[in-house]
């Protein structure tokens, strides 16, 4: 554990790294969070470092943190594979995107529950009044991304198309 907090702090140190990462990043809450995640996941201690740190210097470049569940090093076999969590999603897209994101959000529909969509004035509108405590069959799924200048941007998938996917 301790020796992986070593070589990212020597690591991060270097210019050529340093310079990758992202303005305002905080170094000493990296490594914290580092050592957290190696605490708190014993199995990530199991693999080299040359398999774990590649994974959270990711992160690391990305702007994503490990300790805020923004993303994660999740062990397959003998290979660590990085992968970025919906809410690590939701801040790349809010930080990066071209046209301003104020607000992203999905919700699973399912049997029972009351989903309308429709276009109003060239923009689309989803009515979605979920039953209370509904655990029916899921039967679809949507997503709405609603941009800072007002528009919003609508993605709706049913069952089939989200298996398929």
């Amino acid at each position: 554990m301790d020796e992986i907090a070593t070589v990212l702090t020597n690591e991060l140190a270097l210019p050529s790294i340093s310079e990758a990462l992202p303005a305002g990043f905080n170094k000493a809450r990296f490594i914290q969070n580092t050592v957290a995640l190696m605490q708190d996941n014993k199995d990530l201690a199991k693999y080299p470092q040359s398999k774990v740190v590649p994974g959270l210097l990711k992160g690391a470049y990305l702007g994503l943190d490990f300790f805020n569940k923004e993303c994660y090093l999740i062990p397959y076999g003998q290979d660590l594979q990085f992968q970025i969590d919906y809410k690590g999603m939701q801040k790349l897209v809010k930080k990066y995107a071209v046209r301003p994101v104020d607000e992203i959000y999905a919700r699973i529909v399912r049997d029972g529950d009351d989903f309308s969509e429709s276009i109003k004035d060239n923009e689309p509108v989803v009515n979605f009044n979920p039953k209370p405590f509904n655990n029916g069959k899921i039967i679809g799924a949507f997503a709405v991304c609603q941009y800072k200048d007002g528009g919003a941007k609508v993605e709706v998938m049913s069952i089939e198309q989200l298996d398929a996917a």
